[in-house]
């Protein structure tokens, strides 16, 4: 049985990349792998347009008004 190739780099990674909080040499060497990869383009764009979709939803909602605590014993 052989078992599927595993991506250079996983979603994590690449959310980190996004975010700007790897250290310059393994950004570069996450960016380096991306442009080469078809693959990971495609799952940063969509990761992007996630996290764009994600801050606009955030912003939109109004929130949510406080609960009262319910007394003990009640």
């Amino acid at each position: 049985m052989t078992s599927a190739p595993t991506d250079p780099v996983d979603d994590a990674t690449l959310v980190a990349w996004l975010d700007g909080e790897l250290d310059s040499a393994h950004a570069a060497q996450v960016a380096c792998t991306v442009d080469a990869s078809p693959a990971l383009r495609e799952r940063t764009r969509l990761l992007r347009a996630t996290r764009t979709e994600l801050a606009r939803f955030l912003t939109s909602c109004d929130p949510p008004a406080p609960r009262a605590m319910p007394r003990p014993g009640v």
